[in-house]
């Protein structure tokens, strides 16, 4: 079963009513946007975990793993009980505390939270047992999180939480996403580019980027499709 590290914000205490005003100078209701809920990936998504895998493949077996040739989400490169142990060491938690947060990701995510009341949840397809090492380095960071889950089956968790976008490299996870009806965004790597290009997935070079292009949808304005929100080599939507 997967694990889930969740942590429910207090409430604010209710503010006080204001004296009754006279018609003429009642001020002029606006209507905020509705908070969205927001899933994140966090491998190649909150932080370059390539480099790591990379190294460790390199270390342990003598195989590179460039980058940019990795225009496939499976890793041929390697056996499977070869990937299967690089992985393992790559979520380990010294390697866990180590990992660097992307430019700009810990500074959107912590807005959207903190400032406009979005809800974040945290998702990775890291191995149950690494959960509390994962809330341990998203505090270290500075990055606020509503829930955590460490599960091979994202999605499901998504539709539990009735999860609005999922901001996620994986194309698998992307497609399974949008079947949901879940609007799907992603940072541009070599392996997602082929559904980036068919489908209507918002895709950007990093998180300013990633943070424009979803302005739209989380600030409500239900008329920019999330793929052409980013106005760059979306899919059909964008095509049209």
């Amino acid at each position: 079963m997967a694990a889930t590290v969740c942590h429910r914000p207090a409430q604010a205490p209710t503010a006080a009513l204001n004296p009754v005003l006279p018609p003429t100078a009642a001020p002029t209701p606006t209507l905020a946007p509705t908070p969205m809920r927001i899933a994140i990936d966090i491998d190649s998504t909150l932080h370059h975990y390539w480099d790591t895998l990379s190294e460790i493949a390199v270390r342990r077996f003598g195989i590179e793993l460039p980058y940019e040739e990795q225009f496939t989400w499976g890793i041929t490169r390697l056996k499977p009980e070869q990937l299967e142990i690089c992985i393992e060491e790559s979520h380990s938690e010294e390697c866990i505390l180590a990992g660097t947060p992307y430019p700009g990701a810990v500074e959107t995510v912590r807005r959207w939270h903190e400032r406009d009341g979005h809800y974040i949840h945290v998702t990775s397809h890291r191995d149950p047992h690494c959960a509390a090492a994962t809330a341990r380095w998203l505090r270290s960071v500075g990055l606020p999180f509503d829930d955590l889950c460490c599960s091979w089956d994202k999605i499901s968790r998504c539709a539990e939480l009735a999860i609005d976008v999922l901001i996620d490299d994986s194309p698998l996870n992307l497609l399974a996403a949008l079947e949901r009806g879940i609007a799907a965004a992603t940072l541009a790597h070599p392996w997602n580019s082929d559904v980036c290009a068919e489908e209507d997935v918002l895709v950007a070079a990093d998180w300013p980027e990633l943070a424009r292009g979803l302005e739209p949808l989380l600030s409500g304005d239900a008329r920019s499709p999330v793929g052409m929100a980013a106005g760059q080599g979306m899919g059909p939507t964008a095509a049209n």
